[in-house]
């Protein structure tokens, strides 16, 4: 044997291209996952906000009737009504699920 061990130069890009090849994949697989959490806290975030801004426009409304007793209990009901619709809707729809 005439050379080192450690010059084999061409002998092995063929034994690793499967390696390679898998491993390019899995990094692939592995950066689309996390893209898709990523993606995923995004959209959370913005139902969040979105749910933060309704809350506050109907406490902005609940205050904003203030000219007669009478409206403002009629208001208060419409607001209760709805909140028992949106309650079923929701109990239906974690139901089905």
């Amino acid at each position: 044997m005439t050379q080192s061990p450690s010059s084999h130069t061409n002998n092995d890009p063929i034994g690793n291209a499967p390696a390679t090849a898998l491993s390019s994949l899995e990094q692939m697989i592995s950066s689309s996952l996390g893209l898709a959490v990523q993606n995923a806290v995004l959209a959370q975030q913005q139902g969040n906000i979105l749910h933060q801004a309704v809350t506050t426009l109907g406490i902005e409304q609940l205050y904003a009737v203030t000219s007669s007793s009478s409206a403002v209990s009629d208001t208060f009901q419409k607001t209760i009504d709805q909140l028992k619709q949106v309650m079923e809707l929701s109990k239906e729809s974690q139901n089905a699920k």
